[in-house]
């Protein structure tokens, strides 16, 4: 702290004594200026102030109203201190309207009388008492030509100063058509003035109206420079010698600001109706921004980039400076829509809020989680017929899918068998060496067709009867018996039968059956 103030008072003297040089145009600048929060008020002053002027000879104001404490009295200028205290005053017997003044040099002062549109010289004695009048008989009269007009309303002549350098005088027209005139300081009076040149307009300063002038002349020599003042707009406004605006300090804690001079330290003084006086004083810039602190909408921050492009947070596109010098506004950019703007995502193009949570990209997978780079990982991997193909992509749960197309011999009546895409042991050749439709391994006599088991046979055997194929592929009859005659006899024409000519078994069958 201790270093800012130093700063601060080396930079406040710096200005000062700067501006007291007056040795260039350009020697004022109204970023350096300060207001006061409110305006002084002139008790001594009723009413009506409109005018200000300062005279370096005696470092005093001279101030004028437009009329007296009365309405319908005559107009009055009071001699002050720089602080607004009344030192005498000059009442302006037969003047009307004086809305300017200006001290031109030695005792010789002008004032505007706006509805006359008139500028009229007068000489105030620098030694006399307290309370002095002045009559408009002994005044020089510098009437504007109507053509440069019109006069007779409340919108004429309203401010007035003076170029010494140039022995030149300056004045406005407050409103209807704003005017800025200058022409030179006449030698002759009474006198007509038609050929005033208009330096400025309204459309040039974008002012409402124009209030007060103060020629910078009157305190840097050779300057060009004036200030003018609007009423409406509650602003000041510096002027360069082509009417560009190269400055200007607003007045919005005046209630009228009227008029506006200059002293030799710079001071600048602001009067206005009804009884006001401001006093701006240079101040420092801080920020180096060219508003001056007092004006500074935002300490130690370029207040000309209030309204340009930022970009202070990555997440946002468009942003601008506001009025409270925060960087604001513009576009969330969230391409991926998952609330996390592009800059920060953690994967453009995914929902960096899914980090951490349940996923199941890979169906071979049980717990999955999103990682910190967005993929699906982690998990256990499942199955549970252990043979390394996952219940998600197991052709045969419960079954060695590795097995597929392999040999296998689950009919043991094939030969060749494989297990095929559904994990079933199919195809191979049917095993049947002897033909008779029974496998090999279920072949109870190989090479014999085992479909004669239990069919008649012959076993040669003529003391068998019923003779059969075994279970053991053998042809086996059941032994006859010999113990009676029957037998005996059968057995014997069976013997017969069987080497007897077909004529004769013919011959048989006509026979009656024996019957004992």
């Amino acid at each position: 702290m201790k270093n800012m103030n130093f700063t601060y008072y080396v930079g406040m003297l710096f200005c000062v004594l700067f501006l007291a040089t007056k040795t260039t145009a350009n020697d004022i600048d109204l970023c350096i200026y300060q207001a006061p929060t409110s305006p002084d008020t002139i008790n001594e002053i009723p009413r009506q102030l409109s005018g200000v002027t300062y005279r370096d000879s005696t470092e005093t104001l001279f101030m004028v109203t437009n009329e007296g404490e009365n309405e319908g009295d005559p107009p009055v200028v009071y001699e002050t201190e720089k602080d607004g205290t009344v030192r005498r005053t000059i009442i302006l017997d037969g003047f009307n309207d004086t809305e300017g003044i200006v001290h031109i040099g030695g005792t010789r002062f002008a004032v505007s009388e706006e509805r006359r549109g008139r500028i009229t010289f007068f000489d105030i004695p620098a030694s006399t008492p307290n309370i002095i009048t002045i009559d408009y008989s002994d005044a020089k009269i510098a009437a504007l030509s109507p053509t440069l007009g019109p006069w007779g309303a409340n919108n004429g002549l309203e401010g007035v100063s003076y170029n010494p350098a140039m022995n030149t005088i300056y004045t406005v027209k407050e409103k209807a058509s704003t005017k800025y005139y200058d022409f030179p300081n006449p030698v002759s009076f009474p006198v007509t003035i038609t050929n005033a040149s208009e330096f400025c307009t309204n459309a040039s300063l974008n002012f409402l109206d124009i209030a007060g002038v103060h020629h910078l002349g009157l305190n840097f020599e050779g300057s060009v420079e004036v200030l003018l003042l609007s009423e409406e707009n509650k602003t000041l406004k510096h002027v360069d010698g082509n009417c560009n605006v190269i400055g200007e300090f607003s007045l919005s804690f005046m209630n009228q600001p009227e008029g506006v001079t200059m002293d030799n330290e710079g001071n600048i003084y602001i009067v206005g109706e009804d009884n006001e006086l401001a006093i701006l004083t240079p101040s420092l810039d801080a920020d180096g921004d060219g508003v001056c602190d007092a004006n500074d909408i935002c300490p130690d921050f370029d207040d000309n980039l209030i309204g340009t492009a930022c970009n202070e947070d990555v997440c946002m596109v468009g942003q601008t400076y506001d009025t409270d010098c925060n960087c604001t506004g513009g576009t969330f950019q969230d391409s991926d829509g998952d609330g996390v703007c592009d800059a920060n995502d953690v994967c453009p193009d995914f929902d960096d809020n899914l980090i951490g949570t349940a996923c199941n990209e890979d169906v071979c997978m049980a717990g999955q989680t999103y990682d910190i780079d967005c993929n699906c990982t982690g998990g256990t991997f499942q199955d549970s017929d252990g043979d390394g193909v996952c219940d998600a992509n197991d052709v045969c749960p419960d079954f060695d899918d590795n097995l597929i197309g392999t040999a296998c011999n689950e009919d043991v009546c094939m030969a060749g068998q494989t297990y095929d895409i559904d994990c079933n042991c199919t195809g191979g050749t049917f095993q049947d060496s002897d033909g008779d439709g029974v496998c090999d391994a279920n072949d109870v006599c190989p090479d014999f067709d085992d479909n004669l088991i239990g069919t008649p046979c012959d076993d040669g055997d003529m003391s068998t009867s019923d003779d059969l194929v075994t279970i053991n592929c053998t042809c086996v009859g059941t032994p006859i018996p010999t113990t009676t005659c029957r037998q005996r006899d059968s057995l014997a024409l069976i013997a017969v039968v069987a080497i007897a000519p077909s004529s004769f078994i013919n011959s048989l069958t006509t026979l009656s059956p024996y019957k004992p």
